[in-house]
């Protein structure tokens, strides 16, 4: 869904391949909680965003603020990152770029395209890039202190 680039994916990529050599299962399960951890906050503030800026009546904002939200990692191949992506029943990409199709009054055979304020998900991930950033190089420092330096 939103994806933002973060320096640091080929140090994620290296110590990920150490971890899985050295065959340390505490090392592996710290690593992802550390991602987790540091993402948590993003998360939250995705669904507290869309609860501000999305509208209320008929029950969107609060529709879209129960999706799931969640943490993606990838540790090898080419795409090597962590993502932050989001799952509903409601088309979260489309409603991301400004645009809601519903249906009017639950008639399904007529649906309606409606405007509103784009960019609830990708916003607060955008703003809180930096730090999610820094918290994810330093659970790597301290993974690569755990094997032993870089």
């Amino acid at each position: 869904m939103a994806e933002i680039r973060v320096t640091g994916a080929n140090r994620l990529a290296a110590v990920a391949a150490r971890v899985k050599q050295t065959g340390d299962k505490d090392l592996r399960r710290e690593l992802f909680r550390g991602i987790q951890r540091a993402t948590k906050p993003a998360r939250a503030e995705v669904k507290a965003n869309a609860t501000r800026v999305l509208p209320t009546s008929g029950g969107l904002a609060q529709v879209v603020a129960r999706s799931r939200v969640s943490t993606k990692t990838r540790m090898r191949g080419q795409q090597v990152g962590v993502r932050i992506t989001g799952q509903s029943d409601m088309d979260i990409a489309s409603i991301n770029r400004g645009r809601l199709r519903h249906p009017l009054f639950g008639d399904r055979g007529h649906w309606y395209s409606q405007q509103v304020r784009p960019g609830f998900f990708t916003e607060p991930l955008e703003r809180m890039a930096p730090q999610v950033r820094a918290e994810l190089l330093a659970v790597i420092d301290r993974i690569e202190s755990a094997l032993g330096g870089s």
